[in-house]
């Protein structure tokens, strides 16, 4: 009996390592996808670069007006 408990709580441990891992990787790609421009909504962390007059947010030209100096 106590066998059977050992070998579920192992197997249990290992189901839940390979979901948090299969979570990680889920977290990962999404955080990819947004870095890369390619899907995100309000409020996802955005790259941008201000030079001169023109901003790149995630590597396409968007068009500004300066408010304040």
């Amino acid at each position: 009996m106590t066998k059977l408990r050992e070998q579920r709580r192992l197997e249990e441990a290992k189901i839940s390592v390979e979901q948090k891992r299969q979570q990680q990787l889920e977290i990962e790609a999404r955080q990819q996808q947004i870095y890369s421009g390619s899907s995100g909504v309000q409020g996802d962390p955005l790259r941008v670069t201000i030079f001169g007059s023109k901003v790149l947010m995630n590597g396409k030209l968007r068009h500004y007006s300066l408010i304040s100096l």
